[in-house]
């Protein structure tokens, strides 16, 4: 099949929703199919180019920011795109589209279903569903969006969540969609090929990996760490990895709490993340809204035991109790308690990294997750 991908996240853009539609792309050229997408472009990135067979193309739309994209950003590459589209259409004849976000890819593939009869797949990854994070999406505007979207949705011949979690919130919004579940992945591969030798060092060390924002909670992690250095023998060193427009925050944090063991990496690409998670001892991260956290997953994946929020579609991927500890949101007391069990207790450690690995491969790879978007796609063709 001939497939139009349309995000306006695509790495090294974004955050999960990005490596998303990259990974799953991918894995459809490896399946044989022919894939484009189309995404917004940033300063220093070409127009156009191949990236795994899959043909890129970036639209201008003067982008500030390479975690997130402002609401003139993605009007801009709604209407821009389209001139794009139809240029591409006249050369090529898709068979279906494959929108990441119903806003903005969501509108653009309605219209093409409408003006070029293209049928499309809308997978939902957060933002998107009214009422995930009412402090970054306010209310109000979907309550402006609602009918647009409601149209989107129902237009649509399939409508993916990437957790249980958000296609309950979405159906919430909208009893009358039909919504597939279909989990986010990790590059397994990656994981398994990696054979490092971690250097000795003296101390524990935890890592996060994030967008730096404030839902993140990793203020909850700093406020929590002289309690947890307090209840363990071990020198602890905390490596945050990402960036964002709260790291200014978390600096302040950590400066007026005295951790001098906490670092900041800043964004690294997410080619190189494996090699981090590998050469650390636990994952933490204190989500108070999340749809699905791949980062858990990745995690998991590289044998880390896991401590997160029990919120979200965090429970859909991280056991409590056998691949890691869930933990109320917000709660210091019950935060620090859960490092300082994993630090102290190796053995244990080690029996929630190994689970937590064979739980990824069993479920959470994208050759898993591109095979049930496979099967979506060739459902589309038989109509």
């Amino acid at each position: 099949m001939r497939i139009l991908t349309i995000n306006h996240e695509f790495p090294p853009l974004g955050g999960g929703g990005g490596v998303a539609t990259y990974q799953t792309c991918k894995h459809l050229i490896n399946f044989g199919h022919e894939v484009d997408v189309i995404t917004q472009n940033y300063r220093g990135l070409k127009k156009e180019e191949i990236v795994n067979g899959m043909k890129v193309y970036r639209i201008a739309v003067k982008r500030k920011k390479t975690n997130t994209s402002s609401k003139l950003e993605m009007f801009l590459f709604v209407m821009i795109s389209l001139f794009l589209i139809r240029k591409l259409i006249k050369k090529k004849k898709y068979d279906a589209v494959f929108a990441f976000f119903a806003i903005p890819s969501g509108f653009l593939a309605m219209l093409l279903l409408k003006f070029y009869k293209m049928p499309y797949i809308i997978s939902m990854q957060g933002s998107d569903v009214p009422g995930y994070d009412p402090h970054t999406h306010p209310t109000v505007i979907y309550k402006i969006l609602k009918p647009i979207i409601k149209k989107i949705w129902h237009c649509a011949n399939f409508i993916t969540a990437n957790s249980d979690y958000m296609r309950n919130l979405a159906l919430n919004f909208y009893s009358g969609a039909e919504i597939v579940t279909i989990h986010n992945g990790v590059d397994f591969d990656n994981y398994e090929r990696l054979n490092i030798k971690s250097p000795r060092r003296r101390c524990f060390r935890i890592i996060s990996v994030t967008r730096l924002v404030e839902r993140k909670g990793l203020q909850h992690l700093f406020r929590s760490l002289p309690m947890i250095i307090k209840g363990v023998k071990s020198k602890i060193e905390v490596l945050i990895i990402g960036d964002g427009p709260y790291r200014a925050s978390l600096e302040k944090i950590k400066k007026e709490t005295g951790l001098g063991c906490v670092k900041f990496l800043g964004r690294i690409d997410h080619k190189e993340l494996p090699k981090y998670y590998k050469n650390a001892d636990l994952f933490v991260l204190l989500s108070t809204v999340e749809a699905f956290g791949v980062v858990f997953a990745e995690a998991m994946a590289a044998e880390l035991p896991v401590v997160a929020t029990n919120i979200g579609g965090i429970p859909e991927i991280v056991e409590n109790g056998k691949t890691g500890i869930l933990v109320p949101p917000k709660n210091k007391e019950k935060l620090a308690n859960a490092v300082i069990k994993l630090i102290n207790n190796k053995n244990l450690s080690k029996e929630m990294g190994i689970t937590g690995k064979q739980r990824v491969q069993k479920y959470f790879t994208w050759e898993i997750i591109a095979k049930k978007y496979e099967k979506l796609f060739t459902e589309i063709k038989k109509r």
